[in-house]
């Protein structure tokens, strides 16, 4: 019954003009009806205007949930965050309604909730990572993003926990309004459950580079958080049968979170340490890049800008291209010495070289019918992608651990982070590699880790949005 209770809602709601995703999000299939706080959905729609937001809303409202559900009523709950509304004989339906920006600000602002619902297989027309994915939890994401360590400190200092929801200025047009709400005892033990389980779990998908559910466990939290989670192991297991319970807490009982909050982030900010930074740079601007040509090796251009610019990278290790642009770049930081490195090199465009890219594509008919077929082939006596990724993998997996900057080109900047985002090869050559921008890669025991802004994570991954519109 709870699967036809899903299939049948979703698929009404799907059927909404403007609606290019519905999906089930969070543990409704893993518990029985009297134990659900809330059914979590989210809803995607090109635009979002009142009439929009009234439609899904009432298409929830009008299916009959008892034929489903039995004696229990529904209530909508619409706003944003992870406040629980408990009401006996009612089961909440927590609907979550996003526009295409909209959605594309929240997994910038909120990877870690975007990234969780991303697992849910759940859904009607297209799945939340199809539309604009997170791909995978970067260490700065723990400081800079909202469920975040200081987002939780803050709350918890505040006795408050911070939702947000919609007004409507006129029909067309809304603004996302935020609130804090007061902390009575219930949600007491809600939300100090959620912060540590969250936290526990985040890291586990940080450091094991995964999104698979069956990986958040004790075991792993053992394993991998052995300080944090050893020391704390007795109070997140009372709280944890407190919250299945539904018992509510003293602001003295969860005094805890806070002192986990403060390891929590030592162990992030240690990690960030004892890393080893790698910076990678694609090189600045030259006029070529101007021109729509295959620039590779066989023209050797000169940056535009060469003034010497500030940076704390000087004390760093330099690795360059053996490329005019690259070394120019590096001499711009204010860097006299480095090691040039063939690995670095752009992709060889073999006979494509220096060749406008649109004359290219149209007397190369079959490199651009394997491309459609999402094939890698080589430039003609040139390489593919896949040769570039073995010159990436060899370059870092040489490297001395010390922090270093690296200036190189675009495509073996999409190559790595392509390989290190976890997209696939065919995908690569949309990535918007800016010019003359330090990239963040951190080395944690042996693997590599992206350690970008989300802010310029949105700038590199543009061409991702609602990525079935491409091609």
């Amino acid at each position: 019954m709870k699967k036809k209770y899903i299939k049948d809602i979703t698929k009404k709601i799907s059927n909404i003009e403007n609606v290019i995703s519905v999906s089930l999000v969070g543990s409704f299939f893993e518990k029985e009806l009297n134990e659900i706080s809330d059914i979590d959905f989210v809803v995607i729609v090109d635009v979002l205007n009142k009439k929009t937001f009234d439609n899904v809303l009432n298409e929830f409202l009008t299916l009959n949930h008892q034929e489903y559900l039995g004696e229990y009523q529904v209530k909508i709950n619409s706003t944003f965050g992870p406040m629980k509304i408990y009401d006996e004989k009612k089961i909440i339906l927590h609907i979550m309604i996003y526009d295409l920006v909209g959605h594309v600000e929240h997994v910038i602002k909120s990877p870690f909730t975007s990234f969780d619902w991303e697992r849910s297989n759940n859904f009607v027309n297209r799945k939340i990572e199809q539309i604009f994915s997170v791909n995978r939890l970067m260490l700065s994401d723990f400081i800079m993003s909202r469920r975040g360590i200081k987002d939780y400190k803050k709350d918890l200092s505040q006795d408050k926990m911070t939702i947000r929801e919609y007004s409507f200025i006129n029909i067309n047009q809304y603004e996302i309004s935020k609130k804090k709400i007061p902390l009575d005892s219930i949600h007491l033990t809600e939300y100090s459950y959620h912060i540590v389980k969250n936290l526990l779990n985040n890291y586990l998908k940080f450091i094991l580079n995964t999104n698979k559910s069956s990986r958040l466990n004790k075991k792993n939290y053992e394993k991998y958080l052995p300080l944090v989670y050893g020391k704390y192991e007795k109070q997140f297991e009372a709280i944890k049968n407190k919250k299945l319970a539904k018992l509510p807490s003293s602001k003295d009982d969860v005094m805890w979170v806070q002192d986990f909050l403060y390891e929590f982030h030592q162990k992030i900010k240690l990690e960030y340490k004892d890393s080893t930074k790698l910076i990678f740079l694609r090189h600045a601007k030259t006029k070529e890049n101007n021109h729509k040509i295959f620039l590779g090796k066989k023209i050797d251009p000169e940056i535009i800008n060469s003034k010497i610019q500030s940076s704390k990278y000087k004390n760093y290790k330099c690795y360059t291209s053996p490329a005019k642009r690259a070394k120019q770049t590096a001499i711009k930081y204010g860097i006299n010495e480095y090691t040039e490195s063939s690995l670095l090199q752009e992709i060889d465009y073999g006979d494509a070289d220096g060749m406008n890219i649109q004359d290219f594509l149209l007397n190369h008919i079959g490199i651009t019918e394997a491309w459609s077929r999402k094939e890698d082939p080589r430039f003609p006596n040139g390489e593919n992608n896949e040769d570039v990724l073995n010159r990436v993998i060899s370059f870092i997996s040489n490297i001395d651990n010390k922090d270093s900057i690296i200036v190189t080109h675009q495509v073996f900047l999409r190559c790595l982070l392509g390989q290190l985002f976890n997209i696939p090869m065919n995908t690569w050559h949309l990535l918007n590699i800016p010019h003359n921008t330090p990239l963040e890669v951190l080395k944690i025991k042996n693997e590599f880790y992206p350690n970008i802004t989300r802010k310029m994570y949105k700038q590199i991954f543009k061409n991702f949005i609602y990525s079935d519109k491409i091609n």
